[in-house]
């Protein structure tokens, strides 16, 4: 596939890519991306650690998605999904409920989980907490990641067996920052970097 001409995004051949502690299978996704490649290529695409789901992807490829969830799971590995736009949340409601409750790892603004829940809360932390609750519980250490920008506003995890909250991390005006650095561009690879 890596020879065809398209002026859409080609998939790629895997390939891993090695910073310090990590290594990442990269796909590149298109519109030529389909099942059967993903089944042929399954192998490699379980030797990464972490699934990285892209939202957009929800769109047009959530077979793909829901095949690789199960996949991920019956392996053991960990998922991780960036919701990528609020409208998504709106459209797909039941295909992002279904991958959050898989996930390891939920990246999204606030503007994307209100549309998520339906409903406005007062602070990033009570909407966090209402996301956490309105999931199934699991096995899983889910974390969620609210971000703002380039910037983390607030990170939260919840202790399904204890029915525990927990605040990890806080960005405030007053608060040394100075964990998280840029080592990728990406807020993403930032956060998977440290922790």
């Amino acid at each position: 596939m890596k020879d065809l001409k398209t002026s859409r995004c080609c998939i790629g051949e895997l390939e891993y890519v090695q910073n310090k502690n990590y290594k990442v299978n990269q796909i590149r996704a298109s519109a030529l991306l389909d099942k059967k490649y993903v089944q042929n290529k399954l192998e490699k695409i379980l030797s990464s650690e972490i699934l990285f789901i892209e939202g957009y992807l929800i769109l047009g490829k959530y077979e793909i998605i829901d095949y690789l969830l199960t996949e991920y799971d019956i392996n053991g590995r960990k998922i991780a999904i960036n919701v990528s736009a609020a409208f998504i949340c709106e459209k797909k409601k039941d295909e992002v409920k279904n991958i959050f409750n898989h996930s390891n790892y939920i990246f999204a603004t606030e503007e994307e989980i209100t549309k998520f829940l339906g409903k406005i809360y007062d602070t990033p932390l009570d909407l966090s907490k209402a996301l956490h609750e309105d999931l199934e519980s699991t096995s899983k250490h889910r974390h969620l990641i609210i971000m703002n920008g380039k910037s983390y506003q607030l990170v939260t995890s919840y202790d399904y067996t204890n029915n525990t909250f927990i605040k990890e991390y806080e960005n405030s005006a007053n608060k040394d920052n100075s964990k998280v650095k840029d080592l990728s561009g990406t807020r993403e690879g930032n956060f998977m970097y440290f922790y």
